[in-house]
């Protein structure tokens, strides 16, 4: 079939042509907005999941949402730099506030939220302020998010925020995408000023992204997290979902799967969105088509762990020290996960958790393993562990031993 008329999209945060299997999710956020700006309260909304389910696409989805509802959202991905939580809130405030200006019904009291957020501004580090444009007569308000404590500060900020979107009978949302890599001061620092405006109902929320441990993360920064939060996992697609996601582009243009195409695609994926994208676009670059059949899918298979293995597992992989690599070598020795840690140490030959935890540590630190629960490590990425073992098969003989079975019990 034409590549030019391929309609499946695998990329980062790209959004499917079919977003199946998280209408959920979008009806929260409709009724999160719903309810915020009529007065009545509602948690935000927290996102957590493994690399490639979909949580950048459904960020991106709420923020066509927040415009589409006369909303004014503001979306930052957080990065692993060093710049400071202070200067991206203000840049996203600052942002906010521009957009709320350009309408004359708001363009008086939007400044004065303005000087406010330049006070804000002003206290963060001094190689953080470098590039923030303030406009002529724009002075900072003494007393008003200046104390240098960001809990105080970004709450002055947001309840400003609010009280300005609360007078023209509009919200502000704020998207955060890799919450994870916030530090756990910031992390409280962001949820105590969700905490003030929610206080004094008004509109502004926070939708938030980012790794399994996202949850524990918030918890650890505060103890009420839970109640400004609605927790939602997302993982692999059901299903009915994946084979929608599947069928419902290719339909458009006169395309069909059969059964066993299907069938041997959900396999091959585990539902993943990411991946069912990718078998998607393979498949339809190699299938005469206009029906998919299971020889197709076959045949795709080779190109689509190319193009896996040279990208979405390889770019992650690349991030690992040597020691690191053994590490997640060992990981992928035990099977699928996830995996005791005792077990990953005992494979490496060591004794006690001082032996491998600062390597442990700096993965997790580096997003490309968690901790689901207690004493247990995990791949961020799904299939990783295939991954590995398809690059580096020779873990086991190097450490004179065999792969085994991994068990939880």
């Amino acid at each position: 079939m034409n590549p030019v008329d391929n309609p499946y999209s695998p990329g980062a945060g790209s959004r499917p042509p079919e977003l199946a299997g998280r209408e959920q999710e979008i009806q929260d956020v409709d009724i999160l907005l719903k309810r915020l700006v009529t007065g009545k309260h509602s948690r935000s909304l927290l996102i957590r999941g493994l690399r490639g389910v979909g949580k950048t696409v459904l960020l991106n989805e709420f923020e066509q949402m927040a415009q589409r509802a006369g909303w004014y959202p503001a979306f930052r991905e957080i990065s692993t730099d060093q710049t400071s939580f202070r200067k991206v809130a203000t840049e996203m405030s600052r942002r906010v506030v521009l957009a709320m200006s350009a309408e004359a019904r708001l363009k008086e009291t939007a400044n004065r939220v303005l000087r406010v957020i330049k006070s804000f501004g002003l206290k963060a580090k001094v190689k953080d302020q470098g590039g923030m444009e303030w406009s002529i007569g724009i002075e900072p308000i003494a007393g008003l998010a200046d104390s240098g404590d960001l809990k105080e500060d970004f709450a002055d900020v947001l309840v400003e925020l609010g009280q300005l979107a609360k007078g023209h009978e509009t919200g502000v949302v704020l998207l955060f995408d890799e919450v994870q890599n916030l530090s756990g001061d910031d992390l409280s620092g962001l949820i105590v000023a969700l905490h003030r405006v929610n206080q004094k109902n008004l509109p502004v929320t926070v939708v938030a992204a980012g790794l399994p441990q996202l949850a524990k993360l918030a918890a650890e920064a505060q103890s009420y997290a839970e109640r400004l939060f609605k927790f939602v996992e997302i993982g692999a697609l059901a299903d009915t979902a994946g084979r929608r996601a599947l069928e419902v582009p290719a339909g458009r243009s006169g395309v069909s799967f059969e059964p066993v195409a299907l069938d041997a695609i959900m396999d091959k994926s585990q539902g993943y969105p990411y991946f069912v994208q990718e078998w998607g676009e393979k498949v339809w670059n190699t299938a005469p088509g206009p029906v998919v059949s299971g020889a197709d899918v076959a045949k795709a298979t080779v190109l689509v762990e190319e193009a896996l293995d040279n990208g979405f597992f390889f770019v992650r992989a690349e991030r690992a020290t040597p020691g690191e690599l053994k590490y997640m070598q060992a990981m992928a020795a035990l099977g699928a996960g996830p995996y005791k840690s005792a077990d990953v140490l005992r494979l490496l030959g060591g004794k006690t958790h001082a032996d491998m935890g600062p390597v442990r540590d700096s993965l997790i630190k580096k997003g490309l393993v968690y901790s689901p629960t207690y004493a247990h490590i995990a791949f961020t990425v799904p299939q990783f562990e295939y991954f590995m073992r398809r690059k580096h098969p020779n873990f086991e003989q190097a450490n004179r031993t065999k792969p085994r079975k991994h068990s939880t019990n």
